[in-house]
């Protein structure tokens, strides 16, 4: 049996999916991951539809960067509306973090991976079963094209996959109605579950060791620009604070930062 596991993660987890992909693949799983399947001047768009379209399963490593991305949403949301199995792997987040669309099926701490690579190495043992049993079947029926084909190994596509011969045009996802308050939900649950975090004028706080997803605030998106990256691992002091939850820092001249890339800092690094 073939599976294919399409790998939904923020750019901030990419070493962690990178491992997971190769442990899928040691057990004989195929795997979509961005950085070894999109090469340099594809359309990411065509490609995401087209590896959404063949995969099996999409396993999503959600972590606090994860489920504000919209990358990240916008995949879950079209292998929701191709009704592929939604795998959640939580990663520095916990059961009540994860937004309602994707809270009902069973969610595993990345400290559990194992057992989930255990539940595909047993789907893939069972489907060959079943498998091997129809050709035995299908060798003894009358000979017909299908039977034929499929006594001599080669067995039609599952009809739950679409086929690869007919790649999803146009925007990605499809736009649907459902995928589209899909999003939304996402999108409003990832508002209402980690913007909690607020910083007034006079806090001291922390700057990240590590550059930030885009934060898509209220009035748009926050962008984590280079100039960014000298700040990195620093800690500095609130000057100003705008309603769309960004804030200045005394270190940092006039660039906005996010809140939630920001932590709640003890002391001023000397």
């Amino acid at each position: 049996m073939h599976v294919k596991v399409f790998i939904s993660h923020s750019t901030t987890d990419q070493w962690i999916a990178r491992r997971i992909s190769q442990d899928l693949a040691a057990i004989g799983v195929a795997t979509f991951l961005d950085e070894k399947d999109i090469e340099t001047g594809d359309s990411i768009d065509e490609e995401i539809q087209k590896h959404l379209a063949e995969c099996d399963e999409l396993l999503m490593l959600l972590s606090p960067a994860a489920i504000k991305s919209h990358w990240v949403l916008v995949e879950i949301g079209g292998a929701r509306a191709l009704k592929k199995r939604l795998v959640p792997i939580m990663l520095h987040i916990g059961p009540n973090d994860l937004p309602a669309p994707i809270s009902k099926g069973l969610a595993r701490d990345l400290n559990d991976i194992e057992k989930y690579y255990a539940e595909v190495k047993a789907r893939i043992a069972d489907a060959a079963r079943t498998a091997h049993g129809s050709s035995r079947v299908a060798t003894a029926a009358p000979a017909t094209p299908s039977a034929g084909a499929i006594a001599a190994g080669n067995p039609a596509r599952p009809t739950t996959r679409p086929s690869t011969g007919q790649p999803v045009r146009g925007s990605l996802p499809a736009a649907t109605d459902h995928q589209s308050e899909l999003l939304k939900e996402l999108e409003r649950a990832v508002r209402a579950g980690r913007s909690r975090r607020t910083f007034k004028v006079g806090d001291v706080v922390g700057i990240p060791e590590q550059r930030q997803p885009d934060f898509n605030g209220p009035k748009g998106v926050v962008e984590w620009v280079e100039k960014m990256d000298t700040f990195k691992g620093r800690t500095g002091i609130v000057t100003e604070v705008d309603d769309d939850r960004t804030v200045r820092l005394d270190i940092t001249g006039g660039s906005w930062w996010a809140m939630d890339w920001l932590e709640p800092a003890a002391k001023r690094a000397v």
